[in-house]
């Protein structure tokens, strides 16, 4: 199975670093692209083949930046994992079937949220990455043995 991981928001946070939270130096594009990397890893040890890019460049919008979608479809990966932060609150499981990374891409795909980097249970966002990144490769590998 090949998988392509998009860590949110932009290679080291610039033009866009996503959620912030200021006072304990976090920024999105930092934890995703760890939680990307870890799981990146244990999707190889499992067997697939993986992809990451991490780019402000979703689906043509930032030209001077690697594009996300034409670079998963181009890949033809089986499935196409976005990671994020969220920031402000809302719980639950939403649709936004408007997303580009979930409307262009030519696979089944998925957008995480893992957490809010505002909340007073950050520390899970920084004390358990790993966990988080196991859980988001078991999701695939899971997902994986049903089809």
């Amino acid at each position: 199975m090949r998988v392509f991981i998009n860590p949110g928001h932009a290679l080291g946070g610039n033009p866009d670093p996503g959620c912030v939270n200021p006072a304990l130096h976090l920024r999105e594009c930092d934890l995703t692209i760890t939680y990307g990397s870890l799981c990146g890893k244990y999707l190889e040890a499992a067997g697939c083949e993986v992809r990451l890019l991490q780019s402000h460049n979703l689906a043509g919008e930032s030209p001077g930046y690697p594009c996300v979608v034409e670079a998963a479809n181009a890949w033809e990966a089986d499935v196409f994992v976005s990671i994020h932060v969220n920031a402000g609150g809302g719980r639950g499981v939403m649709e936004h079937p408007t997303f580009s990374v979930l409307r262009n891409t030519n696979m089944p795909a998925v957008l995480v949220e893992t957490g809010f980097i505002d909340s007073d249970d950050v520390g899970v966002l920084t004390l358990h990455g790993d966990e988080i990144a196991r859980a988001l490769a078991r999701g695939v590998t899971d997902y994986w043995k049903t089809i």
